[in-house]
């Protein structure tokens, strides 16, 4: 399976499937930030009903999202937002 790793807007990503990555304590991502305001706060619904969720390595996944040109997104929950970074992410 074939990887990219890129930093953007969610919302004009054409793909079948975008991974978002979420903190499990610190600051949430613009990227994350910006997918929930424009589902009316699905993302938000969604961890504050999933306790476990907000663990390190677990996931979420969407189907059929709406505002964005993506097939499914796929929520990760990565730790720290401090120690987020592209590099991370590729690993």
């Amino acid at each position: 399976m074939d990887f990219k790793v890129k930093q953007g807007n969610p919302l004009k990503v054409k793909t079948n499937c975008l991974v978002i990555f979420y903190p499990t304590k610190g600051t949430t991502s613009k990227t994350l930030s910006l997918f929930d305001k424009n589902n009316d706060g699905l993302v938000t619904r969604i961890l504050k009903k999933n306790k476990s969720a907000k663990n390190s390595g677990k996931h979420i996944t969407i189907y059929e999202p709406k505002s964005t040109l993506a097939d499914q997104i796929i929520l990760l929950s990565i730790g720290d937002s401090k120690e987020l970074s592209t590099k991370k992410c590729k690993e």
